[in-house]
């Protein structure tokens, strides 16, 4: 990592997919950085204080001196478990989105968003997204509302009778990435998620989530800890036997029912 010359920007390229995890690891101290984003993510993070001019993927750059792949910022900066930067909440959504949200959801209830199903497309799907029937046992709890974040992917797994409420077909249904997932989730009291970009996004801003993991899951999440070095409001709920998803679901339940009293 090095001083720009001439004052020229640094260009940092994201080809890696863990943008908003390693958001935090932009740190513009040698000459101003340029974050070329995913174009769909590109207008969430252009609402967070900027370490960065953040700028979509295939739009024209400004003059740079160096780029440098993302996932290569940990590192060069030395980075060890220790030592990883927590500035949380580094993610935040439009507050205009927040208080449109915020009167479609209201205030009743215990408000968990829930998403299950990751990109199924991708290998590393494979395991990793329990079904929704998982979730259902979790409505049962007093007061408890499920609130689905889920578009497109696993959505065919509602039905009517199911006890999970939708928002709409107006949900994140413009060309920009989760603007309105953001803004909903700082309505919510909870996140209960597969290994989804949401399980990021809730970390990164702050809100409590909850994250269900496969038996060897992403190596991000390392193995046999229920917490999360990258997101200090986040618990891990995993998988003990390879497949078996009822028994991370017995203990969510059980989570929920503790703090309820």
């Amino acid at each position: 990592w090095r001083r720009a010359q001439n004052q020229k920007d640094t260009r940092i390229s994201e080809r890696s997919g863990y943008p908003i995890q390693f958001l935090r690891f932009i740190q513009p101290s040698d000459g101003p950085v340029v974050f070329e984003a995913q174009p769909r993510l590109a207008h969430l993070l252009s609402f967070n204080p900027p370490p960065a001019q953040i700028m979509r993927a295939g739009d024209p750059l400004p003059p740079h001196d160096l780029v440098c792949p993302l996932m290569s910022l940990p590192a060069i900066a030395r980075i060890a478990e220790a030592t990883i930067p927590v500035p949380i909440p580094y993610v935040s959504a439009s507050p205009e989105a927040i208080a449109r949200w915020a009167e479609r959801i209201g205030p009743a209830g215990f408000r968990i968003g829930i998403a299950w199903q990751g990109n199924a497309a991708r290998r590393e799907d494979i395991g990793r997204s329990p079904r929704l029937d998982h979730f259902l046992p979790l409505a049962t709890v007093p007061n408890t509302r499920l609130i689905s974040l889920r578009k497109d992917s696993g959505c065919e797994q509602l039905t009517t009778d199911m006890p999970v409420e939708t928002l709409g077909p107006e949900f994140d249904a413009g060309p920009d990435g989760f603007i309105d997932t953001a803004a909903v989730m700082a309505s919510l009291d909870l996140i209960i998620t597969s290994d989804t970009a949401i399980a990021h996004l809730a970390g990164a801003m702050g809100r409590p989530v909850w994250v269900v993991l496969k038996t060897v899951p992403d190596w991000r999440w390392m193995l046999g800890r229920t917490d999360s070095p990258w997101y200090p409001t986040m618990r891990l709920f995993r998988q003990t036997t390879r497949g078996d998803w009822p028994p991370v679901f017995t203990a969510i339940r059980a989570a929920l029912e503790a703090m309820h009293g």
